[in-house]
């Protein structure tokens, strides 16, 4: 039993009825104003579907549903041809294309069969293209719109009706002019354009293809690339290769939408099927490829949180290791350095090379003296230090008693050890810079002995230098002890020893302040938050000279520096338990 409301109906319909009279040109009212339209038809169809009206008889129900249907997407339509940002949801482009098309015809509802002639035999713009159109295919691609089950229903059946109508007077009007001469000439131009048109679009579905293939080649490169990245990146890096991955896929929907609304246009049905299908079968290519991705991702991850836990194992055998040295002086001044057998043969030829540029002449208490020969002597082994020594002889440049001037540069490591173990991690002591300077305490000149080390003094050599045994023993009797720390580029002498302090001046290695505070506090800025820091964790902070220093530096100010087998340097600090 329909037991509708036609007067209910009537008034639900009004606003669709408004926009179905205007058609296509519902695009010419303001904004607001469609918007408003847009909000009411929607509503009114709600409550129509709801049942408010009743029901009524399905054809009628078809008719009612295509002009609310019709109506939006009109409206829809109006805001694509404007430019302007609604977001509807309701009509997708297959839908909107299909409308479009359909209603650029509206000039027939108001032209009779005559004037249709008259103005094709004139090469009127608007009639002749809709005609040539007409001609050239539309009515197929149309027939296959009205059964494509991608666009709505009730908007199908509403249009159906319309270009049926439209066909007719169409046909009608090609059989009137088809008496005359001049349109059987227009219609053999056409039949060339026609031809034209046919190459024209199998370039473009080629272009297509080729667009997909291009498509699914490069998100195939970006999917090796971020999988060889995976590999080698930290937890931070892989959220952002994470990023990268969804970027990717924003990139493709994107593509892909474009490709599907360049295929929507198309008005040959099976090209369209075999593109989508294309398209599809992209999709799916493409998401095999993410989920690649995603598995690398996952099983990286796996490896972080493993190597987590490896670090925090080692982290924790660490805390132990320095608990048991911590407050031991002893133990905490040996292994204070770590310094490879290649880093230490280095410094050693650029100590050497550096000082023999350096001394070529050389000022002490005002008095100028000139080298007169350098000697030269070291260890004959392969691939370590040579422990080489430089002996300098000045003399002051003036003609009557000129004082000589002895300068010894020793550069000291041990060799054995180098050459057995490949490092060494201890101070100098003081039993080994007694052999330099006992052997030198009777000398008949002034002597200067400089002795360079990468591996440090131990606390004891400084006292001793401070000394009065020292001071009498060996100042007393012209000798002079100068100590230089190469990695730290600190110098110790005894402060009152004249030569000592005017030598310093042509030992001390060169270093650019303002670089070496820039490293000193990016290394004190990671260790706020720690109680002990490794070497290796602090090189990102500049120059690896600037960074040796800055980190025996704050050791002294902090607490003590001291290698730890498997881990390395580790700078501690004092509280540590």
């Amino acid at each position: 039993m329909f037991e509708g409301k036609s007067e209910c109906i009537k008034m639900l319909l009004s606003s669709a009825e408004r926009v179905l009279r205007q058609g296509r040109d519902i695009y010419r009212e303001n904004f607001e104003k469609r918007k408003k339209l847009w909000n009411e038809i929607s509503e009114a169809y709600e409550r129509y579907l709801n049942g408010e009206c009743g029901e009524f008889i399905k054809n009628l129900d078809k008719v009612f549903c295509g002009k609310f249907e019709a109506a939006l997407a009109l409206i829809a339509l109006s805001f694509k041809i404007n430019g302007e940002n609604f977001d509807q949801r309701r009509f997708n482009d297959e839908d909107l294309v299909f409308v479009d098309e359909i209603t650029k015809f509206n000039v027939l509802e108001v032209l009779s069969i005559e004037d249709i002639v008259k103005k094709l035999s004139r090469r009127d713009k608007n009639v002749y293209e809709l005609l040539k159109t007409y001609y050239l295919g539309i009515d197929s691609w149309m027939e296959e719109q009205l059964e494509n089950p991608n666009i709505s229903l009730a908007l199908r059946y509403h249009f159906r009706s319309l270009w049926n109508g439209y066909k007719e007077k169409l046909n009608n009007a090609i059989a009137e002019a088809n008496k005359y001469d001049w349109f059987r000439a227009m219609f053999e131009d056409w039949d060339r354009e026609k031809r034209g048109i046919v190459e024209d679009f199998s370039i473009r579905v080629r272009e297509l293809e080729n667009r997909l293939q291009e498509m699914q080649k490069g998100f195939e490169m970006e999917k090796s690339k971020i999988i060889s990245d995976i590999s080698s990146k930290s937890e931070i890096e892989i959220e952002n290769l994470r990023r990268e991955k969804e970027e990717l896929i924003q990139r493709f929907e994107k593509e892909k939408e474009e490709i599907a609304k360049a295929i929507a246009e198309m008005k040959d049905r099976e090209v369209q099927e075999k593109l989508q299908k294309e398209l599809e079968n992209a999709k799916g290519r493409f998401m095999g490829e993410i989920k690649a991705v995603e598995e690398a991702l996952r099983k990286r991850e796996e490896e972080i949180m493993a190597k987590e836990r490896e670090i925090e194992s080692k982290e924790e055998k660490l805390r132990k290791m320095i608990a048991e040295i911590t407050g031991m002086k002893e133990k905490i001044e040996k292994g204070s350095r770590f310094l490879k057998s290649e880093e230490a043969r280095m410094m050693e030829l650029n100590f050497l090379e550096r000082l023999k540029a350096k001394l070529k002449e050389f000022e002490f208490n005002g008095r100028k003296f000139r080298t007169e020969r350098i000697d030269e002597f070291g260890l004959q082994l392969k691939d370590v230090p040579q422990c080489s020594m430089l002996e300098f002889e000045l003399k002051e440049k003036k003609i009557f008693g000129a004082e000589k001037l002895k300068i010894l540069a020793f550069f000291f490591t041990r060799p054995q050890k180098f050459a057995k173990y490949g490092f060494d991690t201890d101070p100098m002591e003081l039993g080994e810079i007694d052999k330099y300077v006992s052997n030198f305490r009777k000398a008949k000149i002034r002597t200067a002995i400089v002795v360079a080390s990468p591996l440090g003094f131990e606390e004891r050599i400084k006292s001793f230098i401070n000394s009065e045994e020292f001071h009498r023993n060996f100042y007393s009797e012209s000798i002079s002890l100068l100590l230089l720390d190469t990695e730290t580029n600190e110098i110790i002498f005894n402060p009152v020893d004249s030569l000592s302090k005017a030598l310093s001046r042509y030992v001390q290695l060169e270093m650019d302040n303002e670089t070496y505070l820039r490293v000193k506090n990016c290394i004190e800025e990671k260790l706020k938050s720690r109680d002990h820091l490794s070497l290796n964790e602090v090189l990102a902070c500049g120059e690896e000279r600037y960074v040796k220093k800055a980190f025996y530096e704050l050791a002294d100010k902090y607490g003590f520096v001291k290698y730890f087998e498997n881990f390395g340097l580790v700078l501690v600090k004092r509280e540590v338990r």
